[in-house]
């Protein structure tokens, strides 16, 4: 299919047009969905546009999740409970008054109504009673009948349940007591108001104290940016550089993300992962920010048309310092390590006669350009991309180029668990976001920029 829409696709538009008759036309859902199937659900434009389809729903969705808004609907609920026990309640002891002022009528109902069943039994009363219009229906197993009030004039009205075998008081009695529980269900109702409204407070002067930090109010999502499918960071002038999480995450990385005009790098250690620099693919300032961001906050936004022709001296290294970070020397604790780099036509899976190569593993040929005494550091600050609030990290320049906020990691004997933990409260990043960015071992902060709360 994607070789049919390379071929003979022209355009996508957002709604037929008279020029097109006669066309050839596939319809999709929404735009986005359209240019998604035609160009690669995959690529970074693709994202982006469907990110900004959905921001406004995105940060509805984060409202509705948020604590405080969770707080407020409940405090509603609870207050039309409150209403509607007070009105059941009422009415209950509304329909025990009218039963009492109703006291003959009631009490010739269930006399004759007891009499009949006595006589003739409750399958012929109950055929009968259809031809009665004081009395709609009874109930054998129950015994009871659901009988009408007369107005004031005397007609049919209000509805009643009457049990046969009770008198006209214990009747009336029963609506009352019926009443009784539903206004005392108000106290309780009253009492989880009040507590609920100390929650509100509590929320609210929590959330400010968090404003007041800088701190996001990120939650946990369900879908994910493609970068996050792999280990992910910026370098040089926003380039993205991707990295395999696993043996099929080095595949995918070379097979659908390595292009002519990328490169491509890997630490000298066995087991590293695979690692695509992108020349064309990156972040940029996001035109439209989301509304109320902390202050040094970027918001920034997935890209296919970075202007960079060529890759810079720089951004070569420290791509390939990203490389070493994401590799088991970090595990190791070493302060430098070696890595080079190749371009897309030298990774090739085809191994020599009588080879085999596993899953995730690549044959690379030709010269290699290597690198060495690479640093092992990364630089992580707080942005928000595409609308969503995620640690950035990568190079250190390539970082505070956008972030205000920041810390500088190195090797040492913090937990990255731990690590992430710590970086998540000071900022209302995800946790599970942070760890997913730091490097595979313990840690240590070099230096603290306004991150975290020394």
């Amino acid at each position: 299919l994607d070789a049919v829409f390379e071929e003979h696709a022209r355009e996508a538009l957002p709604f037929f047009l008279p020029a097109n008759d006669g066309d050839y036309s596939i319809e999709f859902p929404t735009l986005a969905a359209a240019v998604d199937a035609w160009k690669g659900g995959w690529d970074a434009t693709a994202m982006a546009r469907r990110q900004q389809e959905k921001a406004a729903q995105m940060v509805d969705d984060r409202q509705q999740r948020d604590d405080g808004s969770s707080l407020e609907r409940r405090l509603a609920q609870q207050e039309r409970s409150i209403i509607g026990f007070e009105a059941k309640g009422e009415s209950q002891q509304q329909l025990g008054i009218s039963i009492q002022d109703n006291w003959s009528h009631i009490d010739t109902l269930l006399t004759q109504t007891l009499s009949a069943i006595e006589a003739e039994g409750w399958d012929n009363i109950r055929s009968k009673v259809r031809d009665i219009e004081w009395i709609e229906s009874l109930d054998p197993a129950k015994r009871t009948m659901k009988a009408y009030l007369p107005d004031e004039d005397g007609e049919p009205d209000q509805r009643i349940e009457l049990h046969i075998d009770q008198t006209v008081h214990q009747n009336a009695q029963r609506y009352f007591d019926a009443g009784r529980k539903q206004k005392d269900k108000t106290v309780g109702a009253k009492k989880a108001i009040e507590e609920t409204r100390a929650k509100i407070a509590s929320s609210e002067k929590k959330r400010a104290k968090e404003d007041a930090a800088g701190k996001l109010h990120a939650t946990k999502r369900s879908k994910q940016l493609w970068i996050e499918r792999h280990r992910w960071a910026v370098v040089g002038d926003g380039h993205l550089i991707l990295g395999g999480k696993d043996a099929k995450g080095n595949d995918t990385v070379v097979n659908k993300y390595l292009k002519r005009e990328d490169l491509y790098f890997h630490a000298d250690l066995h087991g590293a992962p695979s690692c695509a620099l992108k020349l064309k693919e990156g972040l940029e300032m996001d035109p439209h920010p989301l509304p109320g961001l902390p202050e040094g906050v970027p918001a920034l936004r997935l890209t296919q048309t970075l202007e960079a022709e060529e890759f810079s001296e720089k951004c070569i290294k420290e791509a390939a310092e990203l490389a070493v970070v994401w590799s088991r020397g970090w595990s190791g604790g070493g302060a430098a390590a070696t890595a080079f780099w190749v371009e897309p036509p030298q990774v090739s899976k085809t191994a020599e006669t009588g080879e085999a190569l596993g899953r995730g593993a690549w044959i690379v040929r030709g010269k290699r350009n290597w690198l060495r005494d690479l640093t092992m550091e990364m630089t992580l600050g707080m942005a928000v991309v595409n609308g969503i609030p995620l640690p950035l990290v990568g190079a250190h320049d390539a970082v505070t180029k956008w972030c205000e906020r920041w810390v500088r990691i190195g090797t040492g004997t913090i937990k990255k668990e731990a690590m992430a933990n710590k970086i998540a409260k000071a900022t209302g990043l995800v946790q599970d976001d942070v760890l997913a960015a730091l490097p595979p071992g313990n840690v240590q902060i070099i230096k603290n920029n306004n991150l975290l709360n020394d």
